[in-house]
């Protein structure tokens, strides 16, 4: 729930059935009488509620005026309807006239008493505050946008001769808290938001999508992600801050300081004036150092699905699951006998593919030892090729997960120490053997010293 106070009112007077062509808009106080035939007095007054917000939900609207003096007025109802003039001229405006030179459509203001039906309250006693409930009057300004324009009078105005009068502190007054003030009690709609997909996660860092869906009363000041290993996270967990949004939409953040293997729980959360608004509930497992995993969608009829990566030594794997299979959807060529090209050379490398199951579900398996894209073709079914593997997300379709696991530890292995080579004996067999590749110099001793010897046999 919100406030609004209005205090003063933007301009007021009083107008005097008795004195028609008086003004009494410089006065400190309005005057609120029903006397015999042409002793009515009526105040009128303004108030700018350009302040409120937009969408909001108006609860209650109260006009509030101070009574110094109240004469037979005990248990009287005094009606506030909404005036329909919004151009009165607080210095100008008589029982006759609105403004100089424009009348009245009937002399004593125009008003009416219904759409809306105005609002009303018991005449107060000196000393206090008579309250008048004016929320349909408040509520069609709003609308509207308009100021909340109002005609305060004693529902019954008779030719009653000692009459009934209440005193009421103008706008003008010298004591600013007695002034006629109008208050609005009124409710914001927070922010709708929702979670997506948690992308791109490794080690320490993932990516959170979301988006605002309503803005809810009034302009978002701050949307994000929130993230905690206990369930329900908050703001008051670790927390993502984007700032304002002006518009609905997707965003996107990272989520950082992640533990490995540890499960996280995400929402979407934005604020406004309203409040604090979370979406529903995501959860991942932070992966393992090395790996990444994307997002799955349902496999359809495509023309293009693409997985890239870039990606050190280490084994990666491709998992398709195709569901049923239709008559018009055939098992792609490149799905049986696949060949993986390493992009800047002509060099291929073959991958090993593991048996058919019932639900048609294929798992291909590669190890590389440098940054390849896998590229499949196949030759019967022009709607499909043709494909790259694998990489961030699918397009357009394909139940797919590529994950690349940590990559192998290297292991260390010393330098062999060289023999000290002989010059001046046969190499045994098991010197022969061990004597590397051509280009060591083990190799070329071994070498050399056969040519030696065959040449001395051909001479």
């Amino acid at each position: 729930m919100a406030t609004l106070t209005v205090q003063p009112a933007a301009k007021d007077t009083y107008l005097e059935e008795e004195n028609p062509t008086t003004n009494n808009g410089a006065d400190d106080f309005v005057f609120l009488r029903n006397m015999d035939a042409s002793r009515n007095r009526r105040p009128i007054l303004e108030f700018d509620i350009s302040a409120l917000p937009s969408n909001i939900t108006i609860t209650s609207a109260t006009l509030s005026l101070r009574v110094y003096v109240s004469f037979r007025t005990v248990g009287e109802t005094v009606r506030a309807y909404k005036l329909t003039r919004t151009d009165w001229v607080e210095s100008e405006a008589t029982w006759n006239i609105y403004k100089t030179g424009s009348n009245w459509t009937t002399a004593g203001g125009d008003y009416v008493t219904s759409n809306p039906a105005g609002g009303s309250g018991i005449a107060g006693v000196a000393g206090n505050w008579m309250d008048l409930n004016v929320l349909s009057v408040v509520q069609d300004a709003y609308d509207n946008s308009i100021d909340a324009e109002f005609l305060v009078r004693f529902e019954t105005e008779s030719e009653d001769s000692s009459g009934r009068r209440l005193s009421l502190r103008s706008s003008e007054y010298s004591i600013g808290a007695y002034r006629p003030k109008l208050v609005i009690i009124y409710t914001i709609d927070p922010p709708t938001v929702t979670i997506q997909a948690i992308t791109n996660i490794v080690t320490t860092t993932a990516r959170g999508h979301g988006a605002v869906t309503d803005l809810g009363s009034g302009s978002v000041t701050e949307h994000g992600l929130v993230w905690s290993t206990l369930p329900t996270p908050d703001t008051s967990d670790s927390k993502t801050e984007l700032g304002a949004k002006a518009t609905i939409g997707t965003f996107v953040s990272e989520l950082t300081l992640l533990t490995e293997g540890l499960t996280y729980y995400v929402r979407a959360y934005a604020v406004n004036a309203g409040g604090t608004s979370y979406s529903s509930e995501s959860s991942f497992v932070a992966g393992t150092a090395g790996a990444q995993s994307f997002p799955t969608q349902a496999i359809t009829r495509v023309t293009n699905l693409i997985h890239r990566y870039n990606r050190k030594e280490g084994d990666y794997s491709l998992e398709l699951a195709l569901g049923e299979v239709t008559s018009d959807f055939g098992l792609p060529e490149w799905l049986s006998r696949p060949r993986a090209s390493i992009p800047g050379t002509d060099k291929q490398r073959g991958i090993k593919e593991a048996a058919d199951s019932p639900e048609i579900t294929k798992k291909i398996f590669s190890t590389v030892d440098e940054a390849v894209t896998a590229k499949f073709r196949e030759t019967d079914l022009g709607g499909i090729s043709p494909i790259e593997l694998p990489g961030l997300e699918p397009i357009l379709g394909a139940t797919a997960r590529v994950t690349a696991p940590q990559p192998p530890t290297p292991t260390f292995v010393p330098p062999r120490t060289p023999t000290p080579l002989p010059t001046n004996r046969q190499p045994t067999f098991r010197e022969w053997q061990n004597a590397g590749s051509p280009g060591s110099g083990y190799a070329r001793w071994v070498a050399a010293w056969w040519r030696r010897r065959l040449g001395e046999r051909n001479r």
